[in-house]
């Protein structure tokens, strides 16, 4: 998934909005899930469960979430305009290169 999403991006196709959006999902939802098992086993003294992670691994969990909301955020805030992201300027106005370009 994140490889056929970079590859669209790449190409700039909008398919890959999609495609980069379901694996920042899936980023997300499975971070949480993993940060909170961390918290709720601990926090219950739960006897089979000998884990404890480090410092680390909590910043790593917490960058993989962030991560995921980020590139959430920009694919639903570039996949719900009408145009995809590049073919615009700076000012937000369609080039006449982009008109060309968009597929």
């Amino acid at each position: 998934l994140l490889v056929s999403s970079a590859y669209g991006l790449f190409r700039k196709k909008r398919w890959s909005l999609i495609c980069t959006a379901a694996s920042a999902g899936i980023h997300s939802y499975w971070t949480l899930t993993i940060a909170f098992a961390f918290v709720f086993m601990l926090s219950n003294n739960v006897a089979e469960y000998t884990y404890k992670p480090t410092v680390g691994i909590y910043i790593y969990v917490s960058f993989y979430f962030v991560y995921g909301i980020v590139v959430l955020t920009f694919s639903i805030a570039t996949g719900m305009s009408s145009r995809p992201y590049w073919a615009t300027d700076v000012a937000g106005v369609v080039t006449k290169t982009a008109r060309r370009n968009i597929t």
